[in-house]
Parts: structure tokens; sequence; C-alpha cells
């Protein structure tokens, strides 16, 4: 009887998170090129081989790592997406699609210039979006030694979980200076806000480093 009423509660459970996932919408956080462990929230499905995930329409194969209540932890291989592709999850049970822009990796190596060829001009302080350049080959001649030096620029996130009626955060700075929305010298890519699949969510980053919102959001840079 104690194993019955446990099993029941386990099923309780499970029936219930589900539904209060499912209350919310299908979402991602943002994706690098480079990312090979992914997660995808939200869904309506419970069952992930009902899961489908794109790039540029294109179904690519995934693994399964863990799921658990529209939760789906997966790996994919590496090569298969670069920055500016669309990558996009569709469910077979629901309508509900989410897309995105896959991210540059603001990650930087530096061949110089020698004797038998020409480096990738990437400098120590650079701070634009990398991948062509490092997507460029660099031919050097035989029993050179190259010097290669490396940098990146760091990623953060900021989650916030205001009441419903709405809320102006206090000031976000980097190195002094406020965030922004858009493109700046110290966030290349800008910053993306999502409302972590929360409906009727509306936040705003203000021209003073604040943010506005009616609901809970993750800023990530």
């Amino acid at each position: 009887m104690k194993t019955l009423k446990l099993a029941t509660i386990i099923c309780l459970i499970s029936v219930f998170g589900h539904r209060i996932y499912a209350q919310n919408t299908l979402y991602m956080n943002p994706i690098k090129y480079t990312d090979r462990n992914i997660n995808s929230y939200n869904d309506n499905c419970s069952d992930p081989t009902k899961l489908h995930y794109l790039v540029n329409n294109v179904e690519i194969a995934r693994t399964t790592v863990y799921y658990c209540c529209g939760f789906h932890a997966f790996s994919i291989d590496y090569g298969l997406m670069k920055p500016g592709d669309v990558f996009k999850v569709t469910q077979d049970c629901s309508p509900i699609v989410y897309s995105q822009i896959v991210k540059d990796d603001y990650v930087y190596v530096e061949v110089p210039s020698g004797n038998s060829h020409t480096g990738n001009e990437i400098a120590a302080n650079a701070e634009y979006a990398p991948y062509t350049k490092l997507s460029t080959p660099v031919s050097v001649g035989k029993c050179e030694v190259i010097n290669i030096n490396a940098h990146g620029l760091s990623e953060y996130f900021v989650a916030y979980y205001p009441p419903n009626t709405g809320l102006t955060t206090g000031i976000f700075t980097v190195n002094a200076a406020p965030i922004a929305s858009g493109a700046t010298v110290i966030s290349p890519a800008g910053h993306a806000i999502s409302s972590q699949g929360a409906p009727n969510v509306t936040s705003t980053v203000n021209a003073n480093g604040s943010i506005t919102s009616n609901g809970s959001f993750k800023l990530t840079s």
C-alpha cells in the first residue's frame, strides 16, 4: 500500500508539473554556432521524439540527454551551424514554433604574420564578430615557428522576477557604461531579452541601463 501511494504521488506531481510548464510558451536560450549542448523549454508534447530541431529549415540529428516536464536537454554534432543561420524547434502536438538567429562566438585566435605567411589579422583587442576570419585558413611554411595568442569576450546574463504589475530595475553597467538593447562596443552582438516562455511579458532596456518589465525576464549578452 505504501508503494502504491508513493507511485500515485509521483504520477500526480509529474502531471501537475507538466501542466504548469504547458501554461508557458516554447522557448530556447540564445544559441552560438559553437554550442553542442542545447536546451529547449515548455514544449506541449511530453515526448522528445515529437520535437524537431531545424537549421535553415533542414532537420538535424540530436541525442537526448535528459527530458522531463517540457524541459529537453540534447546534444548535436559540431559544425552544423554558422552565425546567421536560423535555428528552429517545432512540435508535433502544437502549432507553436520557436526560432532564433544563431550567434557568433566571441572567442579570438590571433595568428600573426610570419616569413612565409600572412596572419589572420585578428588583433589582441578585437571585439568584432570573428567567424569570417577564424574560418579562413592560414597556410604556414615548413619549420616556421609562430606564436599564437587568444582572447575572448565574456558572456553574462541577468535574470529578474518582478511582480506582474510592472517594475523598473536598478541600473546595469559594464565598464561603467549603461547596457543597451542594441550593439555597442561592450556588447557587439547586442543584448537579447527573453521572457523565458512566460506569456504577455514586455521588457525594455532604458537609456540609463535600467530595465522596465511587467514580468520575469532573462537578459543575455
